[in-house]
């Protein structure tokens, strides 16, 4: 990361970037400019969030890096605070490689959003096995009812919409040790 500005809010005030990628172009642009091959929750997150190569503030005006990074994780940087946030779904939802990538994806994007905390309503149905509740209650969300009833459809509305069919579509499958 450039220098600019001070420790504790590294932004110097003036230089925003002005390059934003979106969908595969802002995985391709990750990848080529730090060298990795992102997994596929990361590329799903790196999707939907976008990213900008510099300091951009967000619709929140808040400030932010790379593929969302705000606060602590601006230092940290994509892949650590990635990691940070499947830990998370880890703690609340168990070993993620069980429900698939599609699934443990959705709930890692959930996470990075701030959509998941244990105790929500829709992480309690999950969590006990009521999948089809938990998509219903996932979009019983404060900021999704607002823009549904303002007829906003954007990336937000969208991203949560997707999460719920992918958790309501969800369907253990058990070992029956045959």
């Amino acid at each position: 990361m450039s220098g600019t500005g001070t420790a504790i809010d590294p932004w110097d005030g003036k230089t925003l970037s002005q390059n934003t990628y979106y969908g595969k172009k802002a995985v391709s642009k990750y990848e080529e400019l730090y060298k990795v091959k992102l997994t596929k929750p990361q590329r799903r997150i790196t999707e939907i969030e976008g990213f900008v190569n510099g300091y951009y503030k967000d619709h929140k005006g808040i400030l932010t890096y790379g593929v969302g990074q705000t606060g602590e994780y601006i230092q940290k940087g994509f892949i650590k605070g990635f990691e940070e946030k499947q830990a998370k779904v880890e703690d609340i939802f168990g070993n993620v490689e069980r429900l698939g990538e599609d699934l443990s994806s959705e709930l890692i994007q959930l996470v990075y959003r701030g959509d998941v905390k244990a105790s929500h309503e829709w992480v309690s149905k999950f969590n006990t096995g009521d999948y089809t509740g938990a998509a219903a209650e996932l979009l019983n969300h404060k900021e999704y009812q607002k823009l549904k009833s303002e007829g906003t459809i954007n990336s937000i509305t969208k991203r949560l919409e997707v999460a719920s069919t992918v958790i309501g579509q969800y369907s253990p499958t058990y070992e029956t040790g045959e």
